[in-house]
């Protein structure tokens, strides 16, 4: 026995929406909820991003960074205790904190983003860690100064 069933789907919205006089169809709405969900996505994911870079996250003991933490990123706080600009812009420095002692290169395409610490200044960084001729080093993307952080 063979029975064959036909459903019709119909889908009626319980609130027309008029837009400049002329009502809109559910085509319409539809695609506009698309949009507004994508636009909502894209915030939430922008702010998501934004937390991800800019949060301070834990801090680290220089002492305890390592190989394995290679592309990671870490915030390490410290006095400055060594400065140099190289002519082509970089500035090479070294953060210690009483655990040891950590370089940290700040690239003359980004230096202007920064407010560099001076030599001898107790500072915060938080940046990813990477190895240079078989040396660690960190590449900040945040350095807070003391009086940044209250």
């Amino acid at each position: 026995m063979n029975v064959e069933h036909h459903f019709k789907i119909e889908i009626r919205s319980p609130l027309p929406l008029a837009v400049g006089g002329c009502e809109v169809g559910l085509n319409s709405r539809m695609d506009w909820l698309l949009k507004v969900s994508l636009v909502c996505a894209l915030v939430g994911l922008a702010g998501l991003w934004m937390v991800v870079q800019w949060w301070p996250g834990e801090l680290s003991a220089i002492a305890s960074i390592g190989p394995e933490q290679v592309g990671s990123t870490v915030r390490v706080c410290g006095n400055i205790t060594y400065r140099f600009v190289s002519k082509a812009g970089h500035i090479f420095m070294k953060i210690a904190d009483g655990s040891g002692e950590l370089d940290m290169v700040i690239f003359n395409t980004t230096a202007d983003s920064f407010d560099v610490p001076a030599q001898g200044q107790t500072v915060c960084a938080t940046g990813r860690i990477e190895l240079y001729e078989g040396r660690i080093e960190l590449l900040p993307v945040k350095i807070q100064t003391a009086t940044d952080r209250g």
